[in-house]
């Protein structure tokens, strides 16, 4: 299913399974709409994780009553549907006659980076199967890349799950962590009692440089390949 291709009005899907296929509000300077709700959503998100998401206090970071938003977006659910879809994006384009191998490791690659900028979409509820239009299109070039490896469809869905889910925790492992060299100021409170600070960047961390290399997702797809190569030797 094409990403301009909406589900039918009459599918008796949920709404906010329904509000991310339909086509965005035109823009209008200063007004509230769906876009810019979901785009205020993704800033807090990434600033205080996606625990801090409401509609409440999005509302107050915008300058509006919570019932105007609510015009806009029925539920938490869906405005969270909406951030996902959007923080995903398009997948890479697909190459005409390039090796599986090669496609799939560019799609990985794409997804790892992804994850990577929107930490908080490692914590955003899982939908069992694609239902937003960014989402399904990354399922779509996965089965379109493998569409040669002689697997049948479901076994190529469950690769590109397999995948994904080893995507989800090298991203998790490469996320924020305390720089041991980093400390803080002021007295110290026992080890039991301490609260933990602000972390900072992994990359700013340089003992952990090696490590976000260790994580990139190229090394480990190598030793999923043959997942996708029935009748081989592993």
């Amino acid at each position: 299913m094409a990403a301009a291709d909406a589900p039918p009005g009459g599918s008796g899907l949920p709404r906010q399974v329904l509000r991310p296929w339909q086509d965005p509000q035109p823009r209008q300077r200063d007004a509230l709409t769906a876009e810019r709700i979901t785009a205020a959503g993704i800033q807090i998100a990434g600033q205080h994780g996606i625990s801090a998401v409401t509609i409440r206090r999005l509302a107050a970071s915008m300058g509006h009553a919570t019932m105007a938003v609510y015009r806009h977006v029925s539920s938490r659910d869906e405005l969270l549907l909406l951030m996902m879809d959007r923080a995903l994006g398009s997948p890479p384009g697909l190459h005409p006659g390039e090796p599986w191998q090669a496609g799939l490791r560019r799609w990985a690659a794409g997804l790892f980076g992804r994850y990577l900028a929107h930490p908080w979409l490692l914590d955003a509820p899982v939908p069992g199967m694609p239902v937003t239009p960014h989402h399904a299109m990354w399922v779509e070039h996965a089965l379109a890349i493998t569409s040669h490896t002689g697997l049948t469809t479901g076994q190529r869905l469950e690769a590109a799950l397999l995948i994904d889910g080893h995507l989800r925790t090298l991203a998790t492992l490469a996320r924020p962590a305390r720089c041991a060299s980093r400390s803080a100021t002021g007295p110290r409170r026992p080890a039991h009692r301490r609260r933990p600070a602000a972390l900072p960047p992994l990359q700013e961390c340089p003992g952990n440089r090696r490590t976000a290399r260790r994580h990139r997702p190229r090394h480990h797809l190598r030793a999923r390949r043959h997942h996708l190569r029935p009748g081989q030797p592993r």
